[in-house]
């Protein structure tokens, strides 16, 4: 019974080093992937199949092009990040459907405008959540940097990937709506016209913050309050400084006072929205351009 005893328990051993091993290199390849797909709580989860994915090269567009084609690469082929706005784009496509079968002739702008204020929601969230642009990046810095193409052409491909890919699925959204709806269409033209602005100054503002206070958007250990800390700050930061941008971008409403004509209104709004992202990406330009590889790349 001893000799019995002691076999067992050395061959219990071995079996519990090897699944140890098996789980610590299961664990060390779920950090692998958040860390490559830059942190996001949706960052681990995989579609089986998304690498087989292929979309057609882009022109050269003064170097633009091929980081563009491999910004939408990435996106398709880490399809949680699309799956989870495919989904939210059906809950809402849900909610459309619903409210647009009730009687609205009171507050014919009420539906139409809930609709825009949750895609301004939803690009937020995004923002976030889906590993793309410099925060996807962040292990591939150095090789950004040592691209033969000007830093604006490399800060526009990695920022305008995710906000084109992002305003033609919010855009085919918004059309199947109006076709629902039916109504109030000067707002839906107008949201159509405002989404690709909207969704760059969204990211544009994301990639300059991260660029100038580069972290991860995972904790290296369990508990780490340092690091809930910083993101708490980081993200009060970032929709702090969306607040400021659209505050500055409404206050043009004060024109239909003077001239209550609206498409005059929009399109200074527009120029307005135009000028901040503009002056976003020159400044995230610039911190790309300040980026030390070697010291500030977090760990």
């Amino acid at each position: 019974m001893i000799v019995g005893l002691f076999a067992l328990s050395v061959s219990l051993d071995v079996n519990y080093l090897e699944t140890a091993q098996q789980v610590s290199q299961r664990v060390y390849e779920r950090l692998q992937r958040m860390r490559q797909g830059g942190g996001g709580a949706l960052g681990t989860i995989q579609i089986r199949g998304a690498h087989r994915l292929r979309i057609p090269r882009l022109p050269w567009l003064f170097g633009i092009g091929p980081n563009l084609w491999r910004q939408w690469l990435l996106l398709i082929r880490r399809s949680q990040g699309i799956v989870f706005v495919l989904l939210f784009i059906v809950v809402g496509g849900i909610a459309i459907l619903m409210a647009s079968r009730q009687e609205v002739t009171k507050h014919q702008y009420l539906v139409p405008l809930a609709i825009l204020g949750g895609m301004v929601y939803q690009s937020l969230i995004v923002a976030i959540q889906m590993p793309a642009a410099f925060r996807g990046d962040l292990d591939r810095m150095d090789w950004l940097k040592s691209l033969p193409i000007s830093p604006a052409a490399t800060v526009g491909g990695e920022i305008s990937g995710v906000v084109l890919l992002l305003s033609l699925l919010q855009g085919l959204t918004l059309i199947a709506a109006w076709g629902l709806y039916g109504g109030a269409h000067e707002v839906f033209s107008a949201g159509l016209v405002f989404l690709v602005p909207m969704n760059l100054l969204v990211f544009g503002i994301e990639n300059l913050i991260f660029l100038i206070f580069p972290m991860r958007m995972s904790p290296t250990t369990a508990g780490d309050f340092q690091f809930l800390g910083k993101y708490l700050l980081l993200t009060m930061l970032k929709m702090g400084t969306v607040c400021v941008c659209l505050a500055i971008v409404a206050a043009s409403a004060i024109l239909y006072v003077l001239t209550p004509n609206l498409p005059i209104v929009l399109s200074f709004s527009m120029l307005l929205l135009v000028t901040i992202d503009t002056a976003i990406l020159y400044l995230a330009t610039l911190a790309f351009q300040r980026f030390d590889v070697s010291r500030d790349t977090p760990t």
